[in-house]
């Protein structure tokens, strides 16, 4: 129900006793849509320290923090899944990414996007592969995106929109890359745009390695140490696949 707050086809994945949390394996959402005023994904709302994987999406998936296959992953595990379905998400501080939203101290591994992923509001961030990554040393690791990323923001409102992750927030980004188009929709606004992330806060924690984009710059506000620009017809061989 997305008025309690979480909205997907699993609402939320609980942690379990002993420190194992749920599991949600070998499920797919084919068309439809999902749409909450607070956490929205395709498969859950929510991922509380539990495991989802080879899992996907290809309906729509909207919401205030919203993912294609998680809407905010806390401590959880996303593996070996993919979203093909619009991620929108609105209002301040919203975020939008093609797998999770809100990425607090979750892991994704070898994941992909190709959906096109939308974000609106003051402070708001939208990646391919997750809006904002956040708090957690080994996170997305072994993914790419394909799809679009737009933000929209208005006046003197900021905004993140990255290849892979709008936000980078003491977290890691490692053997990834992104062809998605960047599309800042208010050009005259502080829209941070970059290949890899639109922010990358200055942390020690904070590690991109070997990340490869197509376009002018690999982060936009930030350090950019790791990411590699490279040609998208270069990035579709079999040799740099493998």
């Amino acid at each position: 129900d997305g008025d309690l707050g979480y909205a997907g086809l699993f609402a939320y994945i609980q942690e379990g006793q002993h420190g194992q949390g749920g599991i949600v394996r070998n499920v797919g959402l084919v068309g439809g849509s999902i749409t909450s005023t607070g956490n929205s994904g395709g498969i859950a709302g929510c991922n509380r320290d539990g495991t989802v994987e080879n899992c996907y999406n290809t309906g729509s998936v909207s919401g205030t923090i919203a993912g294609g296959i998680v809407g905010r992953n806390f401590g959880g595990n996303i593996q070996d899944s993919y979203n093909m379905g619009a991620v929108s998400a609105s209002d301040d501080e919203c975020v939008a990414g093609g797998i999770a939203g809100h990425n607090f101290n979750g892991h994704i591994q070898n994941c992909y996007n190709t959906g096109e992923i939308s974000a609106s509001g003051n402070e708001c961030a939208a990646g391919g592969i997750a809006g904002q990554n956040e708090n957690a040393p080994v996170t997305i690791v072994n993914c790419y995106n394909t799809g679009s990323v737009t933000g929209d923001v208005s006046g003197s409102d900021r905004g993140y929109i990255g290849g892979i992750a709008g936000v980078n927030d003491g977290s890691s980004i490692k053997n990834c890359y992104s062809t998605g188009a960047l599309v800042n929709v208010t050009w005259g606004s502080h829209m941070y745009a970059g290949g890899i992330a639109g922010k990358n806060l200055d942390k020690p924690e904070n590690v991109i390695e070997n990340a490869y984009y197509s376009g002018a710059q690999g982060v936009a506000f930030g350090a950019d140490s790791g990411c590699v620009s490279m040609q998208q017809d270069a990035m579709r061989t079999a040799a740099f696949v493998d």
